[in-house]
């Protein structure tokens, strides 16, 4: 499970401290809170490895009777989105304090794990606000982009039949699977005589195993009989990690990759090509 170290959260275990995070409708508080969703920042928290998650930013809007109150506490409540999953709060600013921003790291950040928030304000005469619950969630880095999004490839890839046959002749034909949520995953070959190499078309349209993750473009394969070949084609991920992964400077060796890279372009980031090994993260090469 990949982690990342931030700021500790204080667990409400006093027992006159009930707080609800069930997901309430926006508007329906008096104060307007945002969190973010997969959004890059300068200042990510990076690690040697280069698998790190982003913070959540959480802005917030408070009414004009609040604006100028100098003895005013904003307490936030933060949970993960699971069943039973108990709120923690943090105290993100003191008497006097103008701050109307908050980053907030967990050393609880996973992948495909979203949180949900809610602000309450607490005034010098002792009355409290509250607003409505937003969910929010971290970027990934590029890194961690790509091994999450190649965990559903592999998944998918897992489904085929042809696919998975011992002996690349064996391989040959046709086939369709339809996702576990939505769209589909085609797959066909076709042999080039002349130069004994074939060609692998893999089409995803709207293809979904995953909640959050929906998949749509195709990874097209040009081999010899040992395997040994390029790979091509761009696929562009929607969900909750939008952006896209290119395969035009990947190199195949034994019907594997085996050199160039992965370009790897997450929505509101820069690009980034990575070795072609990260897809072995995890695994025994």
């Amino acid at each position: 499970m990949i982690k990342v170290n931030a700021l500790r959260i204080i667990n409400l275990t006093l027992g006159f401290l009930a707080v609800s995070l069930s997901v309430t409708p926006a508007g329906a508080e008096d104060i307007r809170l945002l969190a973010s969703k997969a959004e890059y920042f300068q200042r990510a928290e990076e690690s040697p490895s280069g698998l790190y998650i982003y913070p959540v930013r959480l802005t917030w809007e408070l009414p004009a009777e609040y604006a100028d109150d100098t003895g005013m506490t904003l307490i936030l409540y933060a949970a993960p989105d699971a069943e039973n999953a108990e709120p923690s709060f943090i105290e993100i600013s003191r008497p006097g304090s103008a701050q109307k921003e908050f980053f907030h790291h967990s050393e609880d950040f996973t992948p495909n794990q979203k949180w949900l928030y809610k602000l309450s304000v607490m005034d010098s005469s002792g009355r409290e606000i509250s607003s409505a619950t937003d969910y929010g969630w971290g970027a990934l880095s590029h890194a961690l982009y790509f091994i999450t999004y190649d965990s559903q490839i592999k998944k998918s890839h897992s489904r085929l039949t042809l696919m998975n046959k011992p002996g690349n002749w064996n391989k040959l034909g046709k086939e369709k699977i339809t996702g576990l949520f939505s769209g589909t995953l085609g797959y066909a070959t076709s042999v080039q005589l002349s130069t004994l190499s074939g060609v692998v078309k893999m089409p995803y349209t709207n293809y979904s195993d995953f909640p959050g993750w929906i998949l749509t473009g195709s990874m097209d394969t040009r081999a010899n009989i040992s395997g040994n070949g390029k790979m091509s084609g761009t696929m562009s991920i929607e969900g909750m990690y939008p952006g896209s992964v290119c395969y035009d400077d990947l190199v195949l060796r034994d019907s594997r990759a085996g050199g160039g890279t992965y370009i790897v372009s997450p929505q509101g980031a820069e690009t980034k090509s990575l070795d072609y090994e990260i897809t072995f993260y995890g695994d025994d090469k």
